[in-house]
């Protein structure tokens, strides 16, 4: 019985000792193995990187916004203050104008559980993204209606702030400036 085990930690050890090998087919591609065959070479490989994980109340006051330990986690807020930087409410813009990102602010900080939604004349065009890009060329010409909606978890509207602008196109007759 001694014997088996013996030879079985031999042969283990062996294979756990084995290492890789780069060798090149008869088409020229790289071939990378555990077995040496003829012409390989062997290959360093380094150890792999392990990163533990943060403890447990760093987590936490990252998710409760920066509560301390021993301090009361902040309550969930019922509405927040939406403030649309840009574009600039009743602002015009002319067909050919460049695309701009949308810019907006939210006080307090979205709630870990809520969410955003933005609207083009009444279409969500995205979701807890704060910067969507708005692209006059490819908008219509007349008024669009530019909207961000908060949302809770139950995906119920909490609070909600809209704006309209203006894309003109220009024409033969008159064109753009």
């Amino acid at each position: 019985m001694r014997r088996w085990v013996v030879a079985v930690m031999v042969l283990w050890s062996g294979h756990a000792l084995a290492g890789i090998y780069k060798s090149y087919d008869k088409n020229g591609n790289v071939v990378y193995s555990d077995d040496p065959a003829g012409g390989a070479e062997s290959v360093q490989t380094r150890e792999t990187m392990v990163v533990p994980a943060l403890p447990r109340q760093v987590i936490d006051s990252k998710v409760n916004r920066g509560v301390k330990p021993g301090e009361k986690a902040l309550k969930e807020p019922t509405s927040y203050e939406i403030r649309i930087a840009k574009p600039l409410p009743d602002q015009q813009f002319q067909h050919s104008d460049p695309p701009m990102n949308l810019d907006f602010s939210l006080k307090p900080e979205l709630w870990k559980t809520h969410h955003f939604e933005i609207y083009l004349n009444g279409e969500r065009i995205a979701r807890d993204n704060y910067s969507p890009v708005l692209d006059p060329e490819k908008l219509a010409r007349g008024d669009h209606r530019l909207e961000v909606r908060i949302l809770n978890e139950k995906g119920q509207r909490i609070s909600a702030e809209g704006m309209n602008f203006t894309v003109f196109q220009g024409s033969e007759i008159a064109p753009s400036p």
